[in-house]
């Protein structure tokens, strides 16, 4: 990394999409974003999968801005991956919490019956995700897609595109913020890159 200079040079060439700084993001830091979730004791068949986590997050809040280059990269990045790691333990826990609640704890909240859960969906919101889905590029969609919807990992979506991890990470984040923008009624720019 350092034929880019300093931490801020580098991460402006990682946010306007330079390829060869986006594979050296990932190629210099996932494997210590994996060795923080295996020190956070979590299951090492979901460490790749957290470190991919914390890759996206990174690169997604790098193209927010909010790396100013007030500390050294890898210190604001060890923030990143606490949080991401945090998220997952919340979401795990969440979810064995769920798993053991007695379906009468669950019934006796008469709040809303799950008929009306199930039944009320926000269409209006459906239609917004549509239209900001039908904005991007086909492989930015697909991507998407397949890694928030269906969960494919980063790798199998390398495997299947032939694509290299940055080439995923900087299309998913593109697309992300595209998303994210058009929800909130911003003009959205079309993308750089906008492959077959």
């Amino acid at each position: 990394m350092l034929a880019y200079g300093t931490d801020l040079q580098f991460v402006d060439c990682v946010v306007s999409g330079d390829e060869r700084a986006a594979e050296e993001f990932a190629r210099h830091y996932l494997p210590l974003f994996e060795k923080l979730a295996r020190h956070a004791r979590i299951p090492p068949q979901d460490c790749p999968d957290v470190a991919q986590e914390v890759c996206l997050a990174a690169i997604s809040q790098m193209q927010r801005g909010l790396f100013r280059g007030e500390s050294r990269l890898t210190t604001w990045l060890m923030q990143v991956a606490k949080g991401k790691i945090a998220d997952y333990w919340r979401v795990h826990l969440s979810a064995q919490a769920t798993a053991t609640a007695s379906l009468d704890e669950f019934a006796s909240d008469n709040t809303r019956t799950i008929t009306e859960r199930v039944s009320s969906p926000n269409y209006d919101l459906i239609v917004s995700v549509r239209q900001a889905l039908q904005q991007l590029p086909p492989l930015h969609c697909r991507i998407l897609l397949l890694n928030r919807s269906e969960g494919h990992s980063i790798a199998e979506i390398c495997q299947l595109y032939g694509l290299t991890k940055a080439q995923v990470y900087g299309r998913l984040c593109q697309a992300e913020a595209s998303v994210r923008r058009s929800l909130r009624g911003e003009t959205v720019l079309p993308l750089n890159h906008q492959p077959r």
